[in-house]
């Protein structure tokens, strides 16, 4: 008999390859080569105006994308999906600007595993995932919502604050031009509080750390009006 995996009831209805055996796609060795592939794309351009869309901010998305998959106990084809997604999330920034960073990132990922003879499925998944993390986010599987969460985590922890400043940073570099604090402060508000977590275990691990964080932001943005 087979047995579904935790996940939400909304999701049980979905396509999972389980007990289906591949042979022939080895998904670490895949991992590998996206990572070598990412990290060499960075590292060749290595461009001071990403000061937060980075290898770092990548390598943190994966670490949370692992973290919150080990929670929903994902088949091993649903871990590579979601995996690869994010390696290749922002690769779209070494080739032109935040506007449609996520389509440049699907279509490079989508070549880059269409040469390693990836199923169409898989790359379509892949695909799905990055684009998903568009704002505002919405995503309409479990694989999509687990990368949006992972892309945006640090909303519910306390480095969010160090974050967001390498943000504000990125922002006047490719803007060219000082963004006032105040403008800044009220875009963040305004993003934090349209912003929410898709999955329950973000939900419940980090929404009540990310309404302080917001309560945080408004105080400074009172002080600095006095």
């Amino acid at each position: 008999m087979l047995i579904q995996p935790p996940y939400p009831e909304k999701f049980q209805n979905r396509h999972l390859s389980l007990g289906k055996l591949n042979t022939y796609m080895n998904y670490s060795e895949l991992l590998v080569d996206a990572e070598k592939y990412i990290t060499d794309g960075f590292r060749l351009k290595n461009n001071p105006i990403l000061a937060y869309h980075n290898l770092e901010h990548i390598r943190k998305v994966i670490f949370h994308v692992k973290e919150i998959s080990e929670y929903y106990h994902l088949n091993e084809e649903d871990l590579f999906t979601v995996t690869a997604a994010a390696w290749f999330h922002d690769i779209g920034y070494l080739t032109g600007g935040p506007m449609q960073h996520e389509c440049r990132s699907a279509d490079i990922a989508e070549a880059f595993f269409k040469e390693k003879f990836v199923a169409d499925e898989i790359i379509n998944g892949i695909r799905n995932c990055i684009t998903a993390t568009t704002l505002p986010q919405q995503p309409t599987t479990l694989l999509e919502e687990i990368i949006c969460d992972a892309d945006l985590y640090h909303f519910g922890t306390e480095d969010f604050f160090c974050q967001d400043a390498i943000m504000h940073k990125e922002a006047e570099l490719r803007s060219g031009k000082r963004i006032e604090n105040k403008a800044w402060l009220m875009g963040t508000i305004q993003l934090l509080k349209s912003q929410k977590y898709h999955t329950k275990y973000c939900q419940e691990l980090l929404s009540k750390n990310k309404e302080l964080n917001i309560n945080k932001l408004l105080s400074i943005l009172q002080e600095n009006e006095c």
